[in-house]
């Protein structure tokens, strides 16, 4: 099998989506989160 193949079929396997959507998540609670910057920087 060659590498190409391996790695494709690990993209499209369900786990690695629902990893990469989790992650996705994660990313937008964290930055909805954060606080305005101050004015003076």
């Amino acid at each position: 099998m060659a590498f190409s193949s391996i790695v494709r079929s690990f993209i499209q396997s369900p786990l690695t989506q629902e990893l990469s959507q989790k992650l996705d998540k994660q990313r937008i609670l964290r930055f909805g989160g954060a606080r305005p910057c101050p004015k003076g920087l």
